[in-house]
This record gives C-alpha cells, structure tokens and sequence, in this order.
C-alpha cells in the first residue's frame, strides 16, 4: 500500500520578537522546520538557506540511503552559508537549527540539529524522536540536572550544534518504519518550550485535520505568552489513494510564501532573496560566464543587503549589547576570579565593548573541570540577576569540591 502525508504548516512571529526567523515547509513527502539566529536578518537568512536547500528533496520521492541523502543535504547547507559568510563577513554569527524528515515508501528519514523538536503520535502515545543539542540536556544526560530544574535553568537555551558555515555540524540521522495512522509534528522551541508535552499530545489527539491542530497549538503558545517565532508543521500518514498529492507545498514563516508547481518560490526580502542566490543554478546556465555573472551579481546583492543593515541597526546594536550579560574570569589577587560584565562577549571590529560589573570571590581555579571550561569560554546570562545568580550556582559547585565528598571533575587539593 503506497502512503503520502497529509500536511500543514504555520508560523507566527509571537508576542516579543520583531519579526520571524523561523521557516517552515510541509508537502507530501517532505516536513522542515528551520529555526534561525543571529539577529537583523541574518537569522531569516540561515533559516530561509537551510529550507531552499532541502527543497530539492521533494522534487522526487528520495530512493536509496536516506541517511546519505541527508549527510549530503546538511553539507550543502554548510556550503552555502559558509559562502554568504565568507562572501559577506558581517554575516557570521548567524545559524539555524533543522529538523526534518522525508518519506520513501514506508520508511522516514529524520536530520536533527539544534533545539527544535520532532514528535510522533502513535497510538495515542506521543513519543519525541529528536534529543534536543542544548547544554541543559547535556547536563539531565550526565546525572547533574533534573528535567524540572532543566525547564528555568539560565542557560537552557544555549545550543551546543548550530548550522552556520563556519563550524562542521554533526547531524543526529535515523530511520524509522511509518505506517498508516502516525502524525509527526516539527516544531521549533517557541512551542515547545512554553507549551507541555501533555499539552501538545490532546492537543493532537483532538484534532483530526492537521491545519486545526497547527492553528491550535500556535494559539497555545500565544496564550503562553509567544516570547519566540513559533513554527508548527503537522504531517499526517495516509493512504495514498485517500490523499492524492496536488503537487503544492507550503513554506511558512521567514520564507513566507506558497510553493506551487514543485518549485521553491522565495519572497522578496533580504532572507529570500539571500536564500534564491544559494539555490542551485540551472542546467542551461551552467557555462562559465553565467557563472560568473551570477556570482558577481549575488555578491553584490548580499553587499547591498548588508550595507543598508549595517547603517539601519549599529545603533540600535550597540544599544541592545549594552543590556547583555556575561559571566566570565578577571585577574583576582591570587588568580582568576568569577566576574560579571556588561555588554557583548566578543569584540567589535577588535574594540572591547564590554565592561566589568562586579567580581565575585569565587577562583576558577577552584571550580569543577567543566565549570572552569564553561566561565573561561563566557556564560551568557538574561540579565543582571540570572548573571548573579550564575555566578551563585558557581559558587556552589566550588563549595561542593571542598566537601568530604567532592564529585567528579573537581580540582585536587593538596
């Protein structure tokens, strides 16, 4: 019995933020959902990048490996963003996280990387198949964090695998049997981490057509508050007979517009333009001078882009830097002590912008291996108050390598 997906997609800006750098896609063989960061458009750019690529995809239903499919799907992404950067420097920093899954047969591929999230319901049982990349799930790993403490923990939003060009990304790619019945969900944090599990399992349960329980779970994370894009994509399995595939997908969020006749249409704003000069060229420009021209005219195009980026939000940068918060090491009397600063973590332009706030006396030196691995490096911090209260659980840690039973990792005391 052949199968297909039955699908929708939503994205909504949420309450907090100024625009969307989430993108989403849902057709009947392939579901994305792409969360992107680093500010201004660059975030809408890697997200948009990512979903243009893995458009290809669903040109035709994926034979073979599909975990090699998709090794080489995450390596184009990496290609082209690494060449917006190099080609525009200004744009690094920028990254996105992807999950997404393509149907061959009755099997489905999955590639995961970040924090967004990928759910099957099965039976009435909703089970997540995607582990989350963040430094939080790190730590409920290794035994030192709850599941409980992990949903307030300061840093519960710091990723440990990004795509974003510059650093080769490890993809988390499996498989697994599908069958008539199942729902998938992809969704990005800003509905997972306002909205339960539970929550979103009857919220499933209770819907049948999927562009219901897309729209509900959306207004779920809005009534919680909305403070991130939220981007759900719902793809149901179907017999094939039962849902005869129209030839349209849906593209959602940063991207913003419908994908019709098999072809990735971008929209026209920084982030889709950014993505349509990462797509592939066509066979009958591939000579060398098309080539060429296309590159000096994409080259231009992102210079243009950033130059009216650049004017449009340095000061509005520089003002949002001046309200960060880090905890990092300053020379102590004995040695390197736990600090608070104001301000960016890394330089601009080699300028430090950042200053120092307060010092604790709390001595790296003293801390477990990770700990000092984690301050060396900068802790980023909400506020003022979630920085103090870092540098109080640093505190701890060290106090607890001074017990009678220290735990792993602490320095060794004379």
């Amino acid at each position: 019995m052949a199968l297909t997906l039955r699908y929708a997609a939503r994205s909504d800006v949420g309450l907090l933020r100024d625009g969307n750098e989430d993108s989403g896609y849902a057709s009947s063989h392939l579901l994305v959902v792409a969360d992107g960061m680093g500010g201004a458009a660059a975030g809408e750019v890697a997200s948009s990048v990512a979903v243009a690529a893995l458009a290809s995809l669903d040109e035709d239903e994926p034979s073979g490996d599909l975990l090699e499919v998709f090794a080489e799907a995450v390596r184009r992404i990496e290609d082209q963003l690494g060449g917006l950067v190099d080609a525009e420097p200004r744009l690094r920093g920028m990254g996105t996280t992807l999950t997404a899954v393509v149907r061959a047969e009755g099997r489905l591929g999955l590639v995961h990387v970040g924090d967004s999230r990928g759910y099957l319901l099965r039976g009435g049982s909703l089970e997540r198949i995607t582990r989350d990349h963040t430094l939080v799930q790190s730590l409920i790993d290794a035994g030192r964090l709850s599941d409980h403490e992990a949903a307030t923990h300061p840093q519960r939003n710091v990723l440990t695998r990004v795509l974003d060009g510059t650093h080769p990304t490890e993809a988390d790619l499996s498989i697994r049997e599908i069958k008539i019945g199942d729902r998938i969900l992809l969704c990005s944090d800003g509905l997972s981490g306002v909205v339960s599990a539970d929550t979103i399992a009857s919220t499933l349960l209770a819907n049948d057509d999927p562009q219901f329980a897309v729209d509900e779970l959306v207004d779920l994370a809005l009534r919680a508050g909305g403070p991130d894009n939220i981007t759900c994509v719902v793809g149901d399995v179907v017999d094939d007979q039962s849902a005869p595939d129209t030839g349209e997908a849906l593209v959602v969020g940063a991207v913003g517009v419908q994908r019709n006749s098999r072809r990735l249409r971008l929209p026209d704003t920084p982030a889709g333009r950014a993505a349509q000069l990462a797509r592939p060229e066509e066979d009958d420009e591939a000579t060398p001078s098309r080539r060429s021209r296309r590159r000096l005219l994409a080259l231009t195009a992102v210079g243009m882009l950033l130059l009216g980026l650049v004017v449009g939000s340095m000061v509005g940068w520089y003002t949002w830097s001046q309200g960060q918060y880090y905890v990092a090491t300053t020379p102590g009397t004995t040695g390197n002590v736990v600090a608070v600063f104001r301000g960016p973590t890394d330089p601009l332009f080699g300028v430090d912008l950042s200053r120092l706030v307060e010092t604790s006396t709390v001595g790296v030196a003293e801390l477990p291996e990770f700990e000092q691995e984690q301050v060396t490096s900068a802790i980023v911090a909400q506020n003022l108050q979630g920085a103090r209260d870092i540098v109080q659980r640093l505190a701890e840690e060290a106090q607890r390598c001074v017990d009678k039973n220290p735990p792993a990792g602490c320095p060794q005391i004379p």
